[in-house]
């Protein structure tokens, strides 16, 4: 009973693995097919098609995540904090997405990458079960700031530097991807 709340993070991020592997997947088949080239020449920009790519998988993890939060039954968190916590969980889908997407150069290799991403997004959690200084140093992987914030949650503590820090983490890594991405990619 100790570990559900650990159960449920674990749920929780698997929308967001699973939305960003599904449309880095659809970006990789485009990237097969040589569809990115003909995306470059829509009425948009290609920025801007990836950028509504993103929000989808986005918009989804959060809707997920507050979900298994909300009607699991298995935590009790006030709604203001499982928002917060959800829009964290929601801001890894673009960074699974750009990081397989930019890095993978065929589907093979996505699933490679794929399998990496997914352990050193869960990899954090481990701070819960180990007490070594060092574990804090899983502070600059994004969901390190999203367990945390899940955890002071639980525990009815402050929850905003949390929020804060893990918002930051994400965006700036989200950028830099995205950046990358562009330069690669397109």
């Amino acid at each position: 009973q100790e570990y559900y709340y650990i159960i449920v993070m674990f749920a929780s991020i698997q929308t967001a693995i699973m939305f960003g592997f599904n449309i880095s997947f659809i970006i990789l088949d485009e990237k097969d097919e040589n569809v990115i080239q003909v995306i470059r020449v829509l009425p948009i920009s290609a920025s801007l098609f990836m950028l509504y790519r993103l929000v989808f998988a986005t918009l989804y993890s959060f809707v997920g995540a507050f979900c298994i939060i909300t009607f699991s039954g298995i935590v009790s968190i006030s709604i203001i904090n499982t928002i917060l916590i959800s829009i964290q969980y929601a801001l890894a889908a673009p960074i699974i997405t750009l990081l397989i997407a930019t890095f993978a150069n065929n589907k093979i290799e996505g699933i490679a990458y794929f399998k990496g991403i997914d352990l050193v997004l869960i990899l954090p959690v481990m701070v819960f079960f180990l007490s070594s200084p060092f574990m804090h140093l899983f502070a600059i992987v994004p969901s390190y700031w999203t367990y945390r914030l899940f955890e002071k949650s639980i525990n009815h503590s402050q929850t905003f530097v949390f929020f804060i820090w893990g918002l930051l983490v994400h965006l700036s890594t989200i950028l830099i991807l995205f950046k990358i991405f562009k330069k690669k990619v397109f």
